[in-house]
């Protein structure tokens, strides 16, 4: 089992095609769990909303990459948890 842990902004349908494709690539979706950082700033807020269910992100202040993969991992339910970068 894995989270997958990975902050974005400005890039909506990147971000989609990461989740997408995993779940194609991998044989049951229960073993695997996106947790996508999104800043409160981001001008393509409601794209994301849009495009990936709210129970993959979280939304906070605009802070580094370090900061968000740890936001993240502190809710990460799986025992291994990979950092990513959705470009």
């Amino acid at each position: 089992m894995i989270s997958i842990c990975c902050p974005s902004r400005g890039r909506p349908t990147m971000a989609k095609r990461m989740i997408d494709t995993a779940y194609q690539t991998v044989s049951d979706t229960k073993n695997i769990e996106f947790l996508i950082y999104l800043n409160d700033d981001d001008p393509t807020l409601s794209e994301y909303k849009k495009y990936i269910d709210s129970k993959h992100f979280t939304i906070g202040p605009n802070q580094s990459t370090c900061y968000s993969w740890n936001q993240l991992a502190e809710k990460a339910k799986h025992d291994i948890v990979f950092l990513a970068g959705d470009d």
